[in-house]
């Protein structure tokens, strides 16, 4: 769960800083 949840941060930090 822990490794799904971190992942899912990285995805969501990657699209921020494709948006920024």
């Amino acid at each position: 769960l822990d490794e799904r949840f971190q992942n899912l941060k990285i995805d969501t930090s990657k699209v921020a800083d494709s948006k920024m």
